[in-house]
């Protein structure tokens, strides 16, 4: 099954040209019963990587290391930063606070 009877079929396939009969002999004999049957694909040689499957593994990788990388710069600056500081409480909040625990106030 060469090129050429491939590179035929798919003339023949794609245009509306009028083939000798001899150019219809060959394919046939070159191709058989596998034309007939649809087992064309089967016996294509596969050359490289389908390139969908390369873009997928591109992009999953490059996911992967996104997160990885965002994991360990977390992990790191849970060790290397210090605690956040607590913003102060107003005096107002103070006094509402004691007020509600049921000490009074000074100077009340």
């Amino acid at each position: 099954m060469g090129k050429r009877a491939l590179n035929l079929f798919m003339i023949m396939e794609t245009s509306t040209k009028a083939y000798l009969p001899q150019e219809l002999a060959y394919v046939k004999a070159e191709w058989g019963q596998d034309l007939l049957q649809g087992n064309v694909i089967k016996d294509a040689d596969a050359k490289g990587f389908n390139p969908g499957l390369i873009v997928l593994l591109l992009v999953v990788g490059l996911l992967l290391v996104f997160l990885v990388g965002n994991y360990a710069l977390y992990v790191y600056a849970q060790k290397t930063l210090p605690p956040r500081k607590k913003k102060p409480v107003s005096k107002k909040k103070m006094k509402k606070e004691r007020l509600k625990q049921g000490v009074s106030a000074p100077g009340e």
